[in-house]
């Protein structure tokens, strides 16, 4: 199974992880880090680096991050090229609630591979974001 790591300001990534596990049950091979107010990128790393050792089932680790360019995201790119695992890793940012519940969904697919999973995360991610109005317009027509 392909793991997943959800990486973010604060408690944003618990959040995330509580509401995909509310609608799908309780899930192997997934986990949080939060990066506190305070916390250095340094310690960020380390907590990175420990998880992905934690995480490493052979598979593959999606890990997705809350904001392209921001310290999260900075040390998560920083922790898959310094990691010492089999795994492939590959990271997306702008995680949402539609995202996670693609990765977690899929992933469990026997012939699913971390190269097949990548594409299909992202889609959902943003085929999830519609403005209200509009989509209940275009689905009712």
């Amino acid at each position: 199974m392909i793991s997943v790591l959800l990486v973010s300001h604060s408690n944003y990534a618990i959040g995330l992880k509580q509401s995909a596990e509310m609608i799908m049950g309780k899930q192997e091979a997934l986990d949080t880090i939060s990066f506190k107010e305070g916390e250095t990128v340094d310690a960020l790393k380390g907590k990175i680096l420990s998880k992905i050792k934690e995480l490493d089932t052979g598979k593959g680790i999606l890990v997705m991050v809350d904001l392209l360019g921001a310290s999260p995201y900075n040390a998560s790119l920083i922790c898959s090229h310094e990691s010492n695992t089999s795994n492939d890793i590959k990271i997306l940012t702008g995680m949402n609630l539609p995202m996670v519940i693609e990765a977690l969904s899929d992933r469990t697919q026997p012939k699913c591979t971390l190269n097949d999973l990548y594409p299909k995360v992202l889609k959902s991610g943003i085929n999830g974001i519609h403005e209200a109005l509009s989509f209940i317009e275009e689905n009712t027509k």
